[in-house]
């Protein structure tokens, strides 16, 4: 009972990765999920979080989204966040590099941020350079300089365009499957507190003779 009736809403930062991550959520949690870029929430905070059970996104935008809900007075247990990896596929590719320059391209900045934090935490002698297409300049001598090139699967067929080089990987992420079990539990809780609400309702009725 109630499970199709709890309204979820997702939020990235740009259009590639809400639409990717927006339709994931759908498949692995099999339930209706809205999704938007973040300008669609800041545009009526309010009215988002009285109209969802669950506001979803990244950790990377987890902390503005709770504070804006948190600034308007509103308590912020409907905001939840989930964490994103890299494919094995493209771990194992990126792991098995023989020289040290690599380059990185991501579709933004925070993306490209992270990619290399976690690059040059896997292996210290790697020299791990990133940048993205809000620095479109930037992206032709990256990849000249590179032993190894590294592109998001987002902004694969941008940068080939700008370098007229073919990456090396194309990482693609994937949510991480304690999230999803932590999403799937949050909604379990919601259907549980509904359904005792509703037989609460039910029992406080008069009886009809």
């Amino acid at each position: 009972f109630g499970r199709s009736q709890v309204d979820l809403i997702f939020y990235e930062c740009n259009d590639h990765d809400t639409i990717d991550m927006g339709r994931r959520l759908i498949e692995v949690l099999s339930l209706p999920v809205e999704y938007h870029n973040l300008p669609h929430f800041y545009a009526d905070p309010a009215a988002i979080f009285k109209n969802h059970d669950l506001i979803i996104t990244t950790y990377h935008h987890l902390a503005e989204i709770t504070e804006m809900i948190g600034g308007l007075g509103l308590p912020t247990d409907k905001v939840v966040g989930i964490e994103t990896r890299v494919s094995p596929d493209a771990m194992l590719h990126i792991a098995r590099f023989p020289k040290p320059r690599i380059g990185i391209v991501c579709t933004n900045e925070n993306t490209a941020h992270m990619l290399k934090h976690i690059l040059t935490g896997y292996r210290s002698e790697w020299q791990v350079e990133a940048t993205s297409l809000e620095e479109p300049d930037r992206i032709k001598p990256l990849a000249d300089r590179s032993d190894h090139f590294v592109v998001t699967h987002t902004c694969a067929d941008e940068v080939l365009a700008l370098t007229g080089r073919n990456p090396d990987v194309v990482v693609n992420f994937q949510i991480d499957e304690q999230s999803v079990a932590y999403l799937n539990q949050r909604i379990n809780e919601i259907r549980q507190e509904r359904l005792s609400h509703l037989r609460t309702e039910s029992s406080t009725q008069p009886s009809r003779v």
